[in-house]
């Protein structure tokens, strides 16, 4: 019991004493802060591949949207009835084009004579 209370009146020994407590805290601290920058840069790469994903995906979305415009009119294409009406349409609008007679340009008077 003598020797107890002289361990905890000696402030050296008990600093010893508990010196393992502080050595585990520096080591828990260093590996908090290598875990935290550790996560840091993978939250930079997985931002990273979520943006190029998201890319892709936008990249994609605009390829399915013209295979489908694509592919409507190739199918337009095979029908005689819908190859006929575009080309009516074209004739009329050339036909409208040729009547048209071109305005002549507004005359602007001059005052330098």
């Amino acid at each position: 019991m003598i020797s107890r209370r002289k361990h905890e009146k000696n402030p050296f020994t008990l600093s010893l004493s508990l010196s393992f407590l502080l050595h585990a805290e520096d080591d828990g601290f260093y590996t908090s802060v290598g875990y935290q920058i550790g996560e840091a840069a993978q939250m930079v790469k997985n931002t990273k591949g979520i943006q190029e994903l998201s890319d892709n995906y936008e990249k994609l979305n605009n390829l399915l949207n013209n295979y489908s415009t694509l592919n409507t009119l190739i199918k337009l294409s095979a029908d005689p009835s819908a190859v006929s009406g575009a080309i009516n349409n074209l004739n009329a609008g050339a036909t409208g084009l040729l009547k048209k007679k071109p305005t002549p340009p507004p005359i602007k008077p001059s005052l330098w004579h």
